[in-house]
């Protein structure tokens, strides 16, 4: 079952294979003032709803920012350079959950992810907060397997028992619950 802790392992996963990626942390996008790295590009990440997707799933909704600081405020071509780095991470991002190998999670053999391909999309934009920063917002799904059932509690079932008096006796004849 995908869980709010195997996403943050995944996009940390991928933040660490991707060096032009600084930091990154779970937030609100004005949170990157607080940083002040000029360095490399931040990745910020927001879980915004988990939706039901049938009865054996449930979809993911996610917005990740990729941005970085303008240096050259006067200058409209560094923040398309910006830009333009903020969309090819945003695109590796989106390769990199399609063609997420599963087997990475051998501890939790229920970790099944599914790129939701229908409901993504990258917005490009320039805002100031306490700097000029540009980039790329991503908003995208993505798919776990979920099963009402998956916690298995011991339960007799009601077809293997018949009633005496104050008794529950198994088909087999044990007694199973004397009250």
């Amino acid at each position: 079952m995908l869980t709010y802790k195997n996403i943050q392992i995944l996009i940390e996963q991928f933040a660490e294979n991707q060096p032009q990626i600084r930091n990154f942390h779970r937030g609100n996008p004005y949170d990157v003032d607080e940083i002040q790295q000029v360095d490399g590009a931040y990745m910020v990440w927001q879980i915004q709803s988990v939706i039901p997707n049938g009865n054996t799933a449930a979809s993911w909704q996610m917005t990740l920012f990729f941005m970085s600081q303008v240096t050259e405020i006067n200058d409209p071509s560094n923040s398309e350079n910006v830009q333009n780095e903020a969309q090819l991470q945003a695109n590796d991002f989106i390769s990199f959950v399609d063609k997420y190998n599963y087997s990475q999670f051998t501890t939790d053999k229920d970790f099944v992810v599914q790129f939701d391909r229908t409901s993504w999309n990258i917005q490009l934009f320039e805002e100031r907060f306490n700097s000029l920063y540009a980039g790329a917002m991503l908003t995208l799904g993505i798919i776990g397997g979920f099963d009402y059932n998956r916690c298995a509690i011991p339960v007799i079932p009601s077809t293997l028992l018949t009633e005496a008096g104050d008794t529950i006796i198994s088909e087999t004849g044990d007694t199973l619950i004397t009250q």
